[in-house]
């Protein structure tokens, strides 16, 4: 197992020539919002009952990864593995597909979409370590430290954007020593690239936040809601470059965006009720930058303090807004993908 394949244009191909045969390879599933196949007994409260439901289901053995008590979630809502026979597998076909509608459905309509989507697909994972010691590793990873006084305890990682966020924030290095002996980890990234990440071969290490790097993680769902925004408006249109780009670097941007959009929410509060509206002028400033600073913008943007009537949240400005700064030659373009929608 290498690091190669980082960043590689996301395909089954690409994926099944980068597992190794003779490891133990797995599929980290999050269902919290739901599993991907129907018929699991969500009224079910006892863990070992419950995953021979899912291997009923799966025909596959299952594994699942113990969460710190009392979470406010009930039992099927828990990570576990699905346990596949080798890179050969049918069911590697059938959750890469799903890993890619679950991207897709987050990008679909750019701006005019929600950004948002389940992600019950986390990635795979290959190792040699037997099932029980990866579960236990697993559980010590997900396991939210930062030595604050948060209410939070469960770091969701088998939710691919949020395991590029944590290793965006911590880096490769203490997220690759968290993981440990020969594992290695591979994500679909909301830019269609396949990534992979290691484990350093050494005991686990335990995974902590430091202050400043839980307040960047605690923007994560703007962040990526903005970042799925941008790329949304671009997936129509092969001649761009956003979406070769590492994700890394889009969290870059997006977290710098939000930084802007926190100004503008100042500025025109009424124009910002939600998290959604938030997510959407960041995406404007990653694809437009300096054209919202014209006074176009800001005739749109302002109101009456003092009406009575409600005012338009920003969402339903995105039309006069794009009206407004895109340039005339590339109107056409987004008007024949995107207006109207």
């Amino acid at each position: 197992m290498n690091n190669s394949m980082r960043n590689q244009p996301a395909t089954l191909e690409a994926l099944r020539g980068a597992l190794q045969r003779g490891f133990g390879l797995y599929v980290m599933l999050d269902p919290i919002q739901g599993d991907l196949l129907p018929g699991v007994d969500r009224d079910c409260n006892d863990i070992t009952a419950l995953t021979r439901n899912r291997e009923a289901l799966w025909q596959r053995e299952i594994v699942p990864i113990e969460l710190p008590d009392k979470l406010p979630l009930d039992a099927w809502q828990a990570p576990y593995l699905l346990t596949l026979q080798g890179p050969d597998d049918e069911l590697l076909d059938f959750t890469f597909e799903q890993a890619m509608a679950q991207r897709e459905e987050a990008l679909a309509e750019g701006l005019f979409g929600s950004g948002a989507a389940a992600h019950p697909v986390g990635g795979w994972l290959q190792t040699n370590q037997h099932a029980q010691a990866i579960a236990s590793t697993l559980s010590g990873v997900l396991k939210l430290r930062t030595g604050l006084a948060i209410r939070e305890r469960y770091l969701r990682l088998f939710d691919p954007r949020v395991f590029a966020l944590t290793r965006h924030v911590l880096g490769d290095a203490r997220l690759s020593a968290a993981l440990g002996s020969h594992i290695a980890w591979y994500t679909l990234t909301p830019c269609a690239q396949l990534d992979v990440l290691h484990g350093t071969g050494a005991p686990p290490q335990t995974l902590r936040f430091g202050p400043e790097e839980w307040t960047f993680m605690r923007k994560g769902e703007i962040v990526h809601r903005s970042i799925a925004h941008y790329l949304g408006s671009f997936e129509t249109d092969a001649t761009h470059g956003p979406a070769l780009s590492p994700y890394s670097e889009l969290i870059t941007r997006a977290h710098a965006a939000q930084a802007a959009t926190d100004s503008a929410a100042l500025h025109w509060p009424a124009r910002f009720p939600r998290p959604l509206d938030r997510a959407k002028w960041a995406a404007l400033l990653m694809l437009h930058g300096e054209r919202l600073a014209q006074t176009t913008v800001d005739r749109i943007m302002v109101y009456d303090t003092q009406a009575s009537e409600p005012v338009e949240p920003l969402q339903d400005l995105i039309p006069a807004l794009l009206e407004a700064i895109i340039p005339a030659d590339a109107k056409q373009h987004f008007e024949e993908n995107f207006h109207g929608n």
